[in-house]
């Protein structure tokens, strides 16, 4: 008792020892609190980013990519084992997308942007855009990532192999905005992306036979072409 006593007197009677006390406590209380958010957000971004990205990435020398993936997957399956949380195959590349921005007025409003009750007033020129294209499974990489949770629609995230369906409203915006009458989209690339399951390459098409006229035969005696 003696000892709190004589504290509490020199807390009261110091002033600069008060102040002293005080700020190292803020101090001490602002760290803890920073340590705790940064150390909360670092965690959340890897959890995000894992989400996304899988631990173990394997690419193919081939610009085509695996022409046997079925065979790859059963291998890195034997391989790790019970190690091995999920896998899904993905295909990367880039193409060019073409499309309209329409504007839709509602008069009674004055909104703009209104595309259930206003009507067609304004239609953009097309616009191309250079995109990033991937070509996903669905099912395995729901299992593989969070792919299933940042669908929009309730509907999509609990069966997430239906998920390239649009539905309700942002369905509705999408027709209205973008989709013109007897739309059919048509994505160009640098090269034709194809994902082939069997164990061996797929083999060209053999070439079609061309007719030669007779004149141009007698003519040179023979052509050669490939």
């Amino acid at each position: 008792m003696y000892k709190l006593l004589l504290s509490w007197r020199y807390l009261l009677t110091r002033y600069l020892a008060l102040a002293s006390i005080i700020s190292v406590m803020l101090g001490v209380a602002t760290l803890i609190v920073v340590n705790s958010v940064m150390g909360g957000f670092a965690e959340k971004l890897k959890d995000r980013m894992r989400g996304l990205q899988a631990h173990v990435m394997i690419d193919s020398r081939s610009a085509d990519g695996f022409s046997n993936l079925d065979y790859h997957m059963q291998r890195v399956k034997e391989l790790l084992g019970d190690e091995l949380e999920s896998i899904s195959p993905v295909i990367e590349g880039f193409a060019m997308v073409e499309y309209r921005r329409r504007e839709y007025t509602n008069f009674k409003t004055g909104d703009r942007d209104d595309p259930v009750n206003g009507i067609l007033t304004a239609e953009s020129a097309p616009i191309v855009r250079t995109v990033r294209l991937l070509g996903i499974d669905p099912a395995s990489r729901s299992e593989a990532s969070e792919f299933a949770q940042f669908l929009q629609n309730p509907e999509n995230r609990s069966n997430p192999t239906q998920c390239f369906e649009l539905r309700g409203a942002a369905a509705e915006h999408h027709r209205r905005h973008f989709v013109m009458p007897g739309f059919t989209p048509t994505l160009t690339g640098a090269r034709p992306l194809r994902m082939d399951s069997s164990t061996e390459p797929a083999e060209p098409p053999p070439p079609e036979p061309v007719e030669v006229p007779q004149a141009l035969v007698k003519r040179f005696g023979a052509i050669v072409g490939h």
